[in-house]
């Protein structure tokens, strides 16, 4: 009666002998809960009355316990009979009487499902949790209003290198770098009081005792009501390696836009409407505008609408002001997603033209200089041969006045030649000056005495020595030369009355690439003369090129002095205009390269030699050796003629016991020169008198060998009968 009116589910059953089991009652809850009638129950096991398909194994393990007779109190899933299924609290009450040989047992369930599915749930949501917090690489952490951590997640190791127990109960400014710790105060007061989230970049400090950069993400944790605050929940990321990036990034960005900024020429970037984006200093100040107003026009307002095409082109364009100017325009089209924008790139092109006419200028004089160098080197030969034999015809027609009359006419026509060579070497830079530590005033004196002693007296001289520092390492009679040539042609220039002005200033210039200072000596000649065009000016430099030239006027012209000019490492410069006079800028520098002198005769007085001495001459010229050999030979020398330097050496290994004195001219075929020659030579003897011949000694010349006494140097072209008397004085032969 109790069982049929409980209103628990309660089944009875019994449990035979050979194992069996079955239930034997149910009461009307038991159809109630699972639907099953009694009928339907009775004489059921339990396990396939009740088991669902998911959860046969437990009910089994169920049954095996009512078999033994255990009593045990189990929550299990179970199947009603429409095939749903519902969550049982099971519990079990063994029944046995010893005069009885079958078991039984009574079971009370109850169904707990709607109590049990929230436990569920809340389990699975709280694995789910704590699965994502034991396997995130972020660390989370939670915090009490007043700071205190009570809960780190594993990932807090990686970040912090503490292990998560370290960091709970202790507070959260022992963890922040001090210059973030007000920041991180001032996150905590408004979670607490306005319920906020908040996302803020700072940095933690590791175990270790490092930095590391780290981007939280909190939020204000409430309880079940909502009425009250519990705490914050911090979900924060290792950013180091972002922020590196970001760093870099910022940087490079600096780096661009400096660059952008500072680069010496004008940068344009417009959108595909032709607005103006970002333009450079350089693009906006070559136009005449400021970078701000440029910014936002369009670049058609700018520059012309034909020149925006894709490409390269020089034109002219016109500033802000209506100056018209040669520019530069390069035009790319850049896919800057999601648009095209056009790069353009301007170059004012004014001063580069002008530079660039000086450089083809200089070029165009450097050739000149090289083919007149040239021209020099094989002159000095030819002049040699013709000083050599006129010098000889007069000495074998002494008895002859007109073959000596026509001998003086070849060998005044020949100095002549010779000095136009040494000119033309000058002018080829082939001539090193010989420097000397001299006041340019007394040099610019001497040359005023020489050259306006004859000036008409219409013609008024000027002269303003303001240079306070005059002294220079120069070469003085190559300067005067130079300075007395610019007087005469300014003095040519006036027709009639006018005025010279000769003035001496001193200037400084300062490198733009070491920021060095060079002083200078700046020598200026001015005239009120009839002046000269471009092109006369643009010629003005070439050797023999001179305007108006008359019968009295000899000689290279103004090339004389851009090569003086060029001979001191200075700088010449000239403005002149038709009708308006010319004014000459010399520049002369303080500290040129200096030059290493070579004695021009030697101190040698006392070598005595028995009569007749022998010389080896090395010359590759045929008449010119041919001349050396009728001349000593005559003298009652012996003579041993060398064609190149190889041939040298091996007549002087030959005779070296007997050869009194080497001749060498310097520049000969193959791979050894005069130098090399004479070097060789002075290894094996060194006493032995040595002459060198040649139009150029390279005074700086690192290469050459530093040749002791008795060396004597002979200047080429030269007059054989001279140079033989010098010979005589070297050997000292009588």
């Amino acid at each position: 009666m109790l069982v049929a009116q409980s209103t628990q589910s309660i089944i009875v059953g019994e449990v035979h002998p050979n194992g069996e089991h079955r239930i034997i009652h149910a009461n009307p809850a038991f159809t109630a809960t699972t639907g099953f009638t009694e009928e339907e129950a009775r004489k059921a096991a339990i396990e396939s009355l009740l088991a669902p398909h998911e959860q046969v194994q437990e009910w089994a393990d169920l049954a095996e316990k009512l078999r033994k007779g255990d009593s045990f109190d189990q929550t299990l899933r179970a199947q009603k009979r429409d095939g749903s299924s519902f969550w049982a609290c099971l519990h079990c009450y063994p029944l046995r009487h010893q005069q009885e040989t079958a078991s039984h047992w009574v079971l009370i369930f109850t169904d707990i499902t709607s109590i049990q599915e929230p436990i569920l749930e809340l389990r699975q949501s709280e694995e789910r949790y704590r699965l994502l917090a034991y396997n995130s690489h972020d660390a989370i952490t939670v915090h009490r209003f007043d700071g205190i951590c009570i809960y780190a997640s594993p990932a807090i190791r990686e970040i912090l290198g503490y292990e998560p127990e370290e960091l709970q109960h202790r507070p959260l400014d022992s963890f922040f770098h001090p210059d973030d710790c007000m920041l991180a105060r001032r996150v905590i007061e408004r979670h607490f009081h306005n319920r906020s989230e908040s996302v803020f970049t700072h940095r933690l400090r590791r175990k270790d005792g490092t930095y590391v950069w780290c981007e939280t993400t909190s939020k204000t944790t409430w309880s079940l009501k909502g009425d009250q605050p519990g705490g914050i929940i911090a979900i924060t990321r290792d950013i180091s390696k972002r922020r590196l990036a970001e760093d870099e990034l910022k940087a490079m960005h600096m780096l661009l836009s400096s660059v952008f900024e500072s680069i010496p020429f004008g940068l344009c970037i417009t959108d595909e409407d032709g607005i103006v984006r970002q333009c450079n200093r350089g693009f906006s100040s070559t136009l005449g505008l400021n970078s701000s107003d440029a910014c936002g026009k369009s670049i058609r307002d700018l520059l012309p609408g034909d020149m925006l095409s894709e490409g390269v082109r020089s034109t002219e364009l016109r500033r802000c002001n209506g100056e018209i100017f040669n520019a530069r325009l390069s035009v790319t089209q850049l896919m800057l997603s999601p648009e095209a924008h056009l790069l353009l790139t301007l170059t004012d092109q004014t001063e580069q033209l002008v530079v660039d006419e000086k450089l083809r200028e200089a070029q165009r004089l450097e050739s000149l200089g090289t083919l007149a160098g040239g021209i020099a080197h094989d002159f000095n030969n030819l002049l040699a041969i013709i000083l050599g034999y006129a010098s000889l015809l007069r000495q074998v027609a002494p008895e002859h006045a007109r073959v000596i009359e026509y001998g003086d006419t070849i060998m005044d026509a020949g100095r002549r030649g010779a000095d136009v060579v040494r000119q033309l070497m000058l002018y080829a830079n082939q001539h090193e000056p010989l420097l000397v530590d001299e006041d340019i005033h007394t040099v610019l004196g001497d040359v005023l005495v020489r050259t306006t002693a004859g000036w008409p007296e219409d013609i008024k001289l000027e002269c303003d020595f303001s240079s306070s520092d005059s002294t220079l390492l120069l070469d003085p009679e190559h300067v005067g030369r130079a300075v007395e040539h610019l007087l005469r042609n300014a003095r040519e220039s006036i027709k009639g009355a006018g005025a010279v002005t000769l003035r001496t200033l001193d200037r400084e210039t300062r490198s733009e690439r070491d920021d060095s200072v060079t002083r200078w000596v700046e020598i200026s000649i001015e005239d009120t003369g009839c002046g000269m065009d471009e092109t006369t000016k643009a010629r003005m430099f070439e050797p023999f090129f001179v305007h108006n030239k008359g019968p009295e006027v000899r000689g290279l012209g103004l090339a004389l002095v851009y090569g003086v000019v060029r001979a001191h490492r200075g700088k010449i410069e000239v403005r002149s205009e038709l009708g308006k006079g010319t004014h000459v800028s010399i520049h002369l520098p303080h500290e040129p390269t200096p030059a290493s002198q070579v004695p021009i005769s030697p101190s040698v007085t006392d070598y005595a030699l028995k009569a007749g001495a022998s010389v080896l001459v090395v010359e590759d010229e045929a008449d010119i050796g041919k001349l050396w050999m009728s001349l000593l030979s005559k003298q009652g020398w012996m003579v041993y003629w060398a064609k190149d330097g190889e041939e040298a050496l091996d007549l002087f290994a030959q005779h070296k016991d007997s050869i009194d004195l080497l001749f060498s001219d310097v520049g000969l075929p193959g791979d050894l020169d005069g130098w090399e020659v004479c070097a060789r030579v002075r290894a094996e003897c060194p006493s032995l008198p040595i002459m060198l011949a040649s139009g150029y000694f390279k005074r700086n010349a690192q290469n050459h060998p530093q040749l002791s006494e008795p060396t004597v140097y002979v200047d080429k072209p030269y007059q054989p009968l001279d140079v033989f008397e010098r010979m005589r004085t070297l050997v000292g032969h009588l």
